[in-house]
């Protein structure tokens, strides 16, 4: 007998009128039904439509629908349909392996494909555990990761992710060895008249503090995106950075990880891999997802170095870990097709983060709620500010950037990222994320910066300066607070796409 809400332990206070039975997502209120994707459009079963200035998550790197990524997947589908890896070999899965280590000129010299970026960060901290044991240093068990981080939703993953909006229901089954360092957060953390050495000598003795505060001897890894993602906004390391925690890392015989889940995949241009602006430095494992696909399979990538990989190699023989559906053929077509494609786009992405960034600085750089304009390539982002002085953010409670996500759905027909609740402790802080595709046209790039630009502008006019509306049947003003209430409702579409988003 199913029991009825009033006979459940913890009846819920509203009652769903949801035909929807997916488990993800807003359970009481689904998202609106998304009929197709075409070029960087969106368009919904009510009749309306968006672009998506931010690649879903910063995944559609060459728009929806691209005809050479379809026709990729098909080549595989009609060969080989099913995942059978762990145990054989398939042409266009060692095709891509190879491709992808020429892609670092060599540095990195063994290659494996999981799906989501949380399996292949998971897949990363597990080989770097399985190196120490393989080594003889079986009781290293410790992670350093970063504040303000994220690394993904499995419960390893999310227990290294410095990101508590994230971890609070979970953390009873999270794994208690781990410890955080400062992220790499110009805009607010460096000091005034502090160089960009100093800076990163802090970090370095922060880093190389926490080694001996933990016992250096029992430190797995240090894991860190190269350009913040989803927990920070874009937030990029300054030259020197990525050198000085490798120095560190390797003093005290510990990996370092590279997370490139979401910035990677020549999203910052210029490079396929963004350590590879860093002059000197190689990471001994790298994490990929997100573009590497296009958003069109899923698949992602843990590339090793020479040193990670003899050293396994030399020892068991094989990295004790695997997945049923790793290294997909079909996943691994379209990734190959991918990067085909984008390779010859990176010096065009670079060039689109100066057109951007641009347009950004010219609209944005003196608005009194703009604090910060970062990034670079096709992933940027816009950080806000209630004081532009002291830096001073919104409270929590006003939900700015959830507030300016649904404006622009509503009236700008234009998507963004969000990025919320970075400043430590208080779990404030209101960002946005730029990701657009790598192939658009300097006429779309404008398009997307007048667009945001313009919501903006007019979302934080409107704060300051809320309409007053008519009373209904009465043609007396409104007070302010009926005001601010009337300012708060979305149109339909928007309502229901805000309740369906989670932040991820």
């Amino acid at each position: 007998m199913t029991p009825s809400p009033a006979n459940c332990p913890n009846p819920p206070n509203v009652a769903s009128n949801s035909t929807s039975r997916l488990l993800f997502g807003r359970l009481h209120h689904p998202g609106p039904l998304r009929l197709r994707q075409k070029g960087n459009w969106q368009y919904f079963q009510d009749g309306t439509k968006f672009f998506d200035a931010s690649g879903t998550a910063a995944t559609a790197c060459l728009g929806f629908g691209d005809k050479r990524l379809l026709k990729a997947k098909r080549s595989q589908e009609t060969t080989a349909p099913v995942a059978d890896e762990l145990i054989f070999r398939t042409p266009v899965v060692e095709e891509l392996a190879r491709r992808l280590i020429e892609s670092t000129d060599g540095k990195m010299d063994r290659v494996g494909f999981y799906s989501s970026g949380s399996e292949n960060n998971e897949a990363g901290v597990k080989l770097a555990r399985q190196y120490q044991f393989d080594r003889g240093e079986s009781q290293r068990d410790w992670i350093i990761a970063r504040k303000r981080s994220y690394h993904g939703n499995t419960i390893t993953t999310l227990s290294i992710s410095g990101y508590e909006e994230r971890q609070e229901k979970q953390k009873p089954l999270f794994n208690s060895k781990v410890s955080y360092v400062s992220a790499c957060y110009e805009y607010r953390d460096r000091r005034p008249c502090e160089t960009i050495e100093e800076f990163v000598e802090r970090h370095s003795r922060e880093l190389d503090a926490e080694f001996k505060r933990v016992g250096p001897e029992r430190v797995i890894a240090f894991i860190c995106e190269p350009v913040s993602g989803a927990a920070l906004a874009c937030a990029k390391f300054v030259p020197g950075y990525l050198n000085a925690m490798h120095a560190v890392c390797k003093k005290y015989g510990a990996l370092m990880i590279v997370d490139e889940i979401m910035c990677g995949a020549g999203r910052c241009g210029g490079t396929y891999h963004v350590w590879q602006k860093e002059e000197g430095f190689v990471p001994d494992i790298q994490t990929m997802g997100k573009s590497f696909s296009g958003g069109h399979a899923v698949i992602g990538a843990v590339l090793v170095s020479r040193r990670v990989s003899a050293q396994i190699e030399g020892a068991s023989g094989m990295f004790l870990h695997g997945h049923t559906f790793q290294a997909e053929p079909s996943a691994c077509a379209v990734a190959l097709e991918t990067m085909r494609i984008v390779e010859p786009l990176l010096p065009r992405v670079e060039q689109l983060g100066v057109r951007l960034l641009k347009g950004l600085y010219q609209r944005l750089k003196d608005h009194p709620n703009v604090g910060d304009i970062r990034g670079e390539g096709c992933f940027l982002a816009l950080e806000f500010v209630k004081d532009k002085a002291t830096k001073e953010p919104f409270d929590r409670g006003m939900e700015i950037t959830d507030r300016i996500f649904e404006k622009g759905i509503s009236d700008y027909q234009i998507r963004v990222y969000k990025s919320t609740g970075f400043i430590l402790p208080s779990g404030r802080g209101d960002a946005i994320i730029l990701a657009p595709a790598f192939n658009i046209s300097n006429a779309v790039a404008d398009y997307i910066v007048d667009k945001v630009c313009s919501l903006v502008e007019d979302f934080f006019h409107e704060l300051e300066n809320p309409p007053l509306p008519l009373s209904p049947g009465n043609s007396s003003v409104v007070s302010v607070k009926e005001s601010s209430k009337a300012l708060s409702t979305r149109s339909r579409f928007s309502r229901a796409f805000g309740r369906f988003l989670c932040n991820c």
